[in-house]
C-alpha cells in the first residue's frame, strides 16, 4: 500500500499575499523581467531557499544584502554547474 502526503495549504495572511504581488511586479518592471519569471523553477527555488534561511532565523533581524552572493560568486558557480554537467554527460 502506498501512502500520499496531502500538503495542507496554508492560508496566507491578505496583507502578505499583496505585498509579495507588490514585490514582484516591482521586480518584474524595475529589473525588466517577464511576469512569468515568479512561475519559473529557478525562480521558485531561490525564493524558497530564501525563505528557508529567513525562518531559520527567525529571531533576528536578517537583511537580504547580508545573504545574497555577490554576481562574481554567482558566475563562477555557473561554471561550476556546466562542468559538472558536461563531465556528467560524457559519462553517458
Amino acid at each position: 500500500m502506498i501512502f500520499i502526503q496531502l500538503q495542507k495549504k496554508i492560508n496566507i495572511p491578505k496583507r502578505i499575499r499583496l505585498s509579495v504581488a507588490q514585490a514582484c511586479a516591482e521586480f518584474s518592471a524595475l529589473d525588466d523581467r517577464a511576469f512569468e519569471a515568479m512561475k519559473e523553477n529557478g525562480f521558485q527555488n531561490l525564493a524558497q531557499v530564501l525563505f528557508d534561511a529567513g525562518r531559520s532565523y527567525n529571531n533576528s533581524s536578517i537583511q537580504v544584502q547580508d545573504i545574497l552572493p555577490h554576481p562574481t560568486t554567482i558566475s563562477r558557480n555557473v561554471v561550476t554547474i556546466y562542468e559538472q554537467s558536461k563531465l556528467q554527460l560524457a559519462e553517458i
